[in-house]
């Protein structure tokens, strides 16, 4: 059974898109956040990238510095030499300093134009040699200059300083590094392992490079002509070299960016070397170097996210999974019932409505259904095979009501059902009747099971579901479980008899407290010795105001609601103080006989409360005697044989009421021990004017007669049927010939007080 709603899908529908749209932000605040954090490292590495080359071009100057002191060193030591400047002390002193330092080159040129030289050789250097170490004198610092080379062609770097003794010049002290391999040292690795790493002048001019410098810029010796080359030609990067041109000489570091042609990004950083003049550390480097730098964290960064968001999908499964089970458990709780497993009355009122609106042009009943004396076999088969048999009739309806039909358990043993209204109907209730009888012997409970429908016809404007439930309702509480038809559709002559079974069921248990429920006794006869010889007694309902309620209008409803099991008790005990009463006053009684209905037979204590009546008033053998329907051997025969065998065991007489009322058997006669036979009216009047009729039952009386059995004809109203019963061996009877139902009081006056004695003697007349 499908217990979804409409409704109930919508909301999960709403849920489901909630969940998408609260992923699809969360993937959107990532991707922000990844993008955030790629330019934020992008930013990060390229500042941690300037610092680093900030400090690289602080190592080149402190190697610079370091230089440079050894000079002055130098200078210091011919300035305050108090030795004769000579050759001897010239060479000394450069061996002394050039050893302190990797110089290329160190020497030393006086006034008169002759150079010393640091390996002990000298020589006369011309004009234009001479000036030019003048020229150094005025830059005053170190100096690197392109033009200045190695015998390999590599530029060196140069220091010159004058020297002074006695406050005039003697000379120019000239030093000569090889900056070859500088940048290929360990502390360039980082700015080598990112591109290409140059040292230049102001001008572009490439003084030294790394080891490392890529290909492209290999070939020009101008920085300004590497970067055209790599550069696309466009009008933004001609701006950004002009740019860096007109920047070069004025600021300390720079940095800025060109394009290529396959749109890579070319960065160039510029720092100024420190005790150089216009001398610039520069690294060049594609954007991809920091992408791939940045890509970990970025890489780091997407995982974590996407860790969060599948964390958030499982915890949003989760919390799916824990509210459909939630939803589930709800809607079992709120429209499942927990006896059979199928829909109970909720689901039914929820979903009935929707369904005939949605179906107006279809023809519609509502069923109300109940099984017959439920009760009884509740206490006879217990709880759990009473369940069985509830969720029996649940599971039969869905094999035969159709799967479009409605079928719900409403409480105790009551179910409803919407049904569409076609051919077919009656037959699939017969089908369902059988199959529930069928699968009840199956699980042990072999007592038919009755079912009672209440039917109400669906009208088109019918809108409230309460009232046509209510209706077929009115038309089940109608019958008592022993109709022929079981299936009543509801009329307004119903609400009529309801309102009348209502008054009843209300002023029952009232009436039995106050002695309203009165015992009426109707004499049996025993026409050949002319005298009583037994009596029935029969219920009367007479109020305080002496308005009657007849048998006939508050049996039934006593049945249906099980309130004649407590009337029946209450006959038979108050039968059998009225039978003490007589027996004090020292009457000879003659038997008398108390209806049991078939429900109180169904009492698992049924015998042993008939027992303790009898045993409380003192009731002797013979006296009572219990009347039982011949119909309840058909509902359960070897159960009522089962019983009337435990009540023969305590002596107790038994009759058999309204035998051939309905489809006698005669091996009744010989599996049960009856004690009296009474014959139903409606058998012995067709009897009488039948010539076969007559014969069965006069072969009926002998056979009984044979068994031990007495035979009592019921309905006696005539002298002649008398005579007939006479003829054909018939002696008891019972009927308004001889006496109608009269109350107890009058029944023991008439026939036990002596001064009516003569009375009885000529009361047949």
């Amino acid at each position: 059974m499908n217990f979804k709603v409409n409704d109930k899908n919508k909301d999960l529908l709403k849920i489901f898109a909630g969940g998408v749209v609260i992923i699809v932000l969360c993937l959107l605040v990532c991707l922000v956040h990844i993008i955030d954090i790629r330019v934020t490292y992008r930013e990060r590495a390229l500042k941690e990238f300037n610092n680093y080359l900030e400090i690289a071009s602080q190592v080149i100057g402190n190697e610079l510095e370091q230089t440079q002191l050894v000079v002055l060193s130098a200078k210091e030591s011919i300035e305050n030499s108090e030795k004769v400047l000579n050759d001897t002390n010239i060479f000394d002193l450069l061996m002394k300093y050039g050893a302190l330092s990797s110089f290329y080159k160190f020497e030393f040129i006086n006034m008169s134009k002759v150079a010393f030289y640091s390996n002990r050789t000298s020589e006369k250097i011309d004009e234009n040699k001479f000036y030019e170490s003048i020229y150094l004198l005025e830059k005053n610092k170190v100096h690197i200059s392109e033009n200045i080379q190695d015998t390999e062609g590599n530029p060196l770097m140069v220091f010159a300083t004058p020297c002074f003794r006695d406050g005039e010049k003697v000379g120019i002290l000239i030093a000569y590094q090889n900056t070859d391999g500088i940048l290929d040292a360990s502390s360039f690795d980082y700015l080598n392992g990112l591109g290409s790493t140059f040292i230049i002048d102001r001008e572009g001019e490439i003084l030294t490079k790394s080891a490392s410098v890529a290909a492209e810029f290999q070939e020009n010796k101008n920085i300004y002509d590497n970067i055209f080359d790599y550069a696309a030609e466009d009008d933004a990067n001609a701006l950004t070299v002009a740019e860096l041109k007109q920047v070069l000489g004025y600021r300390e570091s720079y940095s800025t960016e060109v394009i290529d042609n396959d749109r890579n990004t070319l960065v160039m950083a510029f720092h100024n070397v420190e005790s150089v003049d216009d001398i610039y550390l520069s690294c060049f480097f594609n954007e991809n170097i920091i992408e791939e730098q940045t890509l970990p964290v970025v890489f780091r960064s997407v995982l974590v996210c996407l860790i969060i968001i599948l964390l958030m999908i499982i915890v949003a499964i989760i919390i799916w999974i824990f509210l459909n089970r939630t939803r589930r458990t709800i809607e079992s709780l709120a429209y499942r019932d927990p006896v059979t497993g199928g829909c109970n009355s909720n689901y039914f009122i929820d979903k009935a409505m929707e369904i005939l609106v949605d179906n107006k042009e279809k023809t519609y009943i509502i069923q109300r259904m109940d099984i017959a004396n439920f009760r009884y076999l509740n206490e006879a088969y217990g709880h759990r095979r009473a369940d069985q048999l509830l969720k029996i009739c649940n599971d039969c309806a869905w094999d035969f009501f159709g799967s479009e039909d409605l079928f719900a358990r409403m409480n105790s043993d009551q179910f409803v059902s919407l049904n569409e209204c076609d051919a077919s109907l009656d037959r699939r209730r017969i089908q369902y009747w059988e199959a529930v009888n069928q699968q009840a012997r199956n699980i042990g409970i072999k007592y038919p099971i009755r079912i009672k429908f209440g039917v109400y016809q669906v009208r088109s404007n019918d809108l409230d579901l309460d009232v046509m439930i209510d209706r077929a309702n009115v038309a089940r509480r109608s019958m008592n479980g022993t109709e022929t038809n079981p299936v009543t559709y509801f009329s307004t002559s119903l609400i009529q008899n309801m309102h009348k079974v209502d008054r009843i069921q209300s002023e029952m248990a009232t009436a039995l407290e106050t002695g309203e429920f009165q015992v009426y006794l109707q004499a049996k006869w025993n026409t050949l010795e002319n005298k009583l010889s037994g009596a029935e007694a029969l219920v009367r309902w007479i109020k305080a105001d002496g308005t009657v309620v007849y048998p006939d209008d508050f049996i039934p409803v006593f049945e249906r609601n099980g309130f004649i099991e407590k009337l029946d008790f209450y006959m038979l005990e108050t039968v059998c103080k009225l039978i003490q009463e007589q027996i004090k006053l020292g009457y000879d009684m003659v038997p008398i006989s108390v209806n049991q209905s078939r429900i109180l037979l169904h009492n698992p204590e049924y015998v042993q409360n008939v027992c303790n009546i009898l045993k409380r008033y003192q009731i002797p053998k013979g006296i009572i005697e219990l009347e039982i329907t011949e119909s309840l051997f058909f509902d359960e025969k070897e159960k009522m044989i089962s019983i009337i065998n435990e009540l023969k065991n305590h002596d107790i007489n038994i009759s058999m009421d309204d035998f051939g009322s309905g489809y006698s058997s005669l091996n009744l006669l010989k599996d049960i021990p009856f004690d009296v036979l009474k014959i139903d009216r409606l058998f012995f009047s067709e009897s009488i004017t039948s010539e076969s009729s007559t014969w069965i039952l006069r072969k009926i009386v002998e056979m009984a007669e044979g068994l031990g059995i007495n035979v009592v004809c019921e309905g006696v109203e005539t002298k002649e049927q008398v005579e007939a019963l006479q003829h054909i061996g018939c002696n008891y009877v019972q009927g308004y010939y001889y006496s109608r139902p009269i109350s107890a009081k009058a029944f023991f006056e008439k026939y036990f007080e002596e001064e009516n004695e003569e009375e009885l003697s000529g009361c047949v007349g």
